[in-house]
């Protein structure tokens, strides 16, 4: 093993006493040339005074042996101004045991500053890493673009310490967000996971880091007659078509506002006597099909006849406007804003006269009703579009349940038709010429 010295030094460095008021008034530059003070009773501390004034502390030692000598290292602890004595020390004291340990803090801390920054593997992670949705994506970038975290963003990787998000996170949470302090823990976890796996850092410093956001999830169960008072409210309500169609196809199907909202027609399958759509699973590379009982295939038809010739089902209404109210894109050539679904949804419930419904609580009441039939959870997992976990689903159980899934979904319609007095409706054999 190398032989350490943290009390030795080639150089003719000055002493000073362990005083903190002589350090004070005798550290300083001498002769208007950088000068080294050593601190009696502090084996290896230094204090750098430089002709400008400033002064640092640093912790010197030596590496190596044998043919080829000793090496002078130094260890840069923190300036004198805001670094008082104990804490350079103290500092100091964890260098030392490292060493001790078979460690050169110097040398590791010269290749925790190369490499490239937490910002290029964020990058990196979005290019060559499992596929993300682009809203997840997007997400993403609004959390790791915050104010609060671009310092952590410019450092190497390798640079940002579990001290320096948490202190990051803190500053976010302080401002009231709770919410969005775990989101962007989240989304640098995901990129240091990354990291991780291509051996660019040696741990994760998101991982294992307390929740600031302790919400309990939502609990809200339907009655049949708010469902009843919901789905008889479309028709009248004050919103436009596509999304008067999309919160139809919500309550049917279960699906996320998002997935229905930006439906285009390639994804439709709808020739034979079981129609559906794909979903894209950006996790898995993969589609997620959704079959489509009667109902849900008549709103279908309804939306395709609608957007005419445009190739989304849910075309956006109006013209988009950027901030200044420069038309960015014509009418139909982009789909419907989710949110304004949102809007409409809010809309609709007033309308209804039912309080504190949401369009993902549909989701909640298809899921308890099915399990309420006695409905297996895996079948009511890949209804709502989760995949299942585990080893034998994920490899070998390439199953989608799809006749299953078919039945329980019907089974859904059936019971919503029938508490909204509304016949049932039959499979259209001409849903989709095009």
């Amino acid at each position: 093993m190398p032989q350490k010295d943290v009390q030795k030094s080639t150089r003719a460095d000055r002493m000073l006493p362990g005083n903190v008021k002589i350090i004070h008034a005798r550290g300083v530059a001498v002769d208007g040339k950088v000068t080294s003070w050593r601190i009696d009773g502090y084996p290896g501390l230094v204090l750098r005074a430089f002709s400008n004034g400033s002064r640092t502390w640093s912790f010197r030692y030596q590496m190596g042996s044998g043919r080829r000598g000793s090496r002078d290292m130094r260890y840069p602890l923190g300036d004198y101004a805001t670094t008082p004595l104990v804490t350079a020390w103290a500092v100091a004291k964890d260098k030392i045991k490292e060493i001790e340990s078979g460690a050169d803090p110097a040398t590791d801390r010269k290749a925790r500053n190369e490499g490239p920054t937490l910002r290029e593997v964020f990058e990196l992670r979005i290019k060559l890493g499992r596929k993300l949705k682009d809203t997840t994506i997007a997400g993403y970038r609004s959390y790791l673009d915050r104010p609060s975290v671009q310092h952590l963003m410019k450092l190497p990787i390798r640079a940002v310490s579990t001290e320096a998000v948490i202190a990051a996170l803190d500053v976010i949470h302080s401002r009231g967000s709770s919410r969005m302090a775990d989101n962007t823990s989240g989304a640098m976890s995901s990129v240091f996971n990354f990291a991780l796996k291509r051996k660019m850092v040696g741990s994760n410093p998101c991982a294992g880091l307390d929740k600031y956001d302790l919400h309990r999830p939502r609990i809200r169960r339907a009655t049949n007659n708010e469902l009843r008072a919901l789905w008889t409210a479309i028709p009248n309500a004050p919103i436009d078509d596509s999304a008067r169609n999309i919160i139809r196809l919500a309550m049917l199907t279960g699906k996320r506002r998002s997935e229905i909202a930006l439906l285009q027609k390639f994804q439709l399958k709808l020739d034979g006597e079981e129609p559906a759509f794909e979903l894209p699973d950006p996790k898995n590379s993969s589609f997620e099909i959704v079959p489509l009982a009667p109902k849900a295939a008549v709103v279908i038809r309804e939306a395709i006849a609608n957007s005419k010739d445009s190739h989304w089902l849910f075309p956006s209404p109006r013209a988009r406007k950027d901030k200044t109210g420069r038309v960015i894109a014509e009418r139909g050539l982009l789909p419907i804003d989710p949110h304004s679904v949102t809007t409409a949804m809010r809309r609709l419930r007033d309308q209804a006269g039912v309080e504190d419904v949401t369009l993902h609580d549909q989701r909640k009441f298809i899921g308890t009703f099915l399990g309420d039939e006695g409905i297996e959870d895996a079948v009511i997992g890949r209804l709502l579009g989760h995949r299942p976990k585990g080893i034998t689903n994920e490899r070998y159980n390439l199953s989608g349940r799809l006749r299953q899934v078919r039945a329980a979904m019907e089974r859904w319609e059936r019971h919503l038709m029938k508490i909204s007095g509304e016949p049932e409706s039959k499979m259209p054999v001409d849903v989709w010429s095009g």
